[in-house]
């Protein structure tokens, strides 16, 4: 599977207080990923959030409270893979493809180039160890189901 042209799959999150095999045959893999769990900026790129500090606290910089609940969901339910933003959407949005117009905030698109790619490196460093894991859940076999 290749989240790159889908909207938001990473993000998608099942939580019941069901025993995942009761009513579902075949593999259950369970991933949960928090892309707005922070609301930091890189060090290299903290020039362009100059006077942003008070933004940066609202939901524009993150998504607040969902750390918690990303935390609470790890422990009550154990994945298989899990994984959380370390920077806030201002910086790069995890949720969009790095093709998208919107990929950078007003903020960050200021920056130079090289800044930008390092930023794309934040990116691929956070969606592609997920991607693989959801892959390879999904080649076990044609009864295997992600969550």
């Amino acid at each position: 599977m290749n989240m790159r042209g889908s909207r938001n799959v990473s993000h998608r999150i099942l939580y019941t207080n069901q025993n995942f095999d009761s009513d579902m045959p075949g593999k259950r893999t369970l991933v949960i990923t928090c892309e707005h769990a922070s609301n930091a900026v890189p060090a290299f790129a903290k020039s362009a959030f100059a006077g942003c500090g008070e933004l940066l606290g609202t939901h524009r910089g993150y998504d607040i409270g969902a750390f918690c609940v990303y935390r609470h969901l790890c422990k009550d339910l154990r994945p298989d893979y899990s994984c959380a933003g370390k920077y806030s959407r201002l910086a790069i949005d995890l949720n969009r493809s790095l093709n998208h117009p919107n990929i950078f905030s007003e903020y960050s698109e200021k920056l130079p180039e090289a800044a930008k790619e390092k930023l794309r490196g934040i990116w691929r460093a956070h969606r592609s160890p997920a991607e693989e894991f959801i892959g390879k859940a999904l080649r076990k076999g044609a009864d295997s189901q992600v969550l």
